[in-house]
């Protein structure tokens, strides 16, 4: 997979989730993946690893005598710089993806919190409503039944 297409799959991720510290941490060292990977395969990296490999595989008593072998070193050796650069990148993106998918996990597990949350208040709602319901019911009845004892008493007076 290129850098690129690692780039854009993991933006296309984060634009489908929230807009949480996380996934903007994940596009942003998606965008520096891609960099660094872009520096180390021109060549132009600052990894000590790749230099301290670059001057081994190029010392004094095994370098070779063409130009074409010379040629042919250096590319095999920038090839196992660029296989390290790619291993220890893909480390790390699985580790923040690993951070990610835990903090998805809370989320989704807060969310569940407060959907049981929501369902209880709801519940306690509709009884308080049924209870004035209920309330509003008799103050009506007792309303009534007042207005007929005053219209007996006016008939008896």
């Amino acid at each position: 997979m290129s850098w690129l297409k690692l780039k854009t799959a993991v933006s296309k991720a984060v634009e489908a989730g929230n807009s949480s510290n996380i996934t903007r941490n994940l596009k942003n060292y998606a965008d520096t993946v891609v960099q660094h990977a872009g520096r180390e395969e021109l060549g132009k990296g600052s990894n000590p690893t790749s230099k301290n490999m670059s001057e081994s595989k190029t010392s004094p008593s095994d370098s070779p005598s063409t130009d074409a072998e010379k040629k042919a070193s250096k590319e095999r050796v920038q090839k196992e710089e660029l296989i390290l650069v790619q291993r220890e990148i893909s480390a790390l993106f699985l580790n923040l993806v690993s951070r990610f998918n835990a903090e998805n996990e809370t989320l989704q597990a807060e969310l569940a919190t407060i959907r049981s949350d929501n369902a209880k208040l709801k519940a306690r709602l509709s009884l308080r409503e049924q209870e004035t319901d209920a309330a509003s019911v008799s103050y009506a009845e007792i309303i009534h039944d007042a207005k007929k004892i005053v219209e007996m008493l006016t008939k008896h007076a």
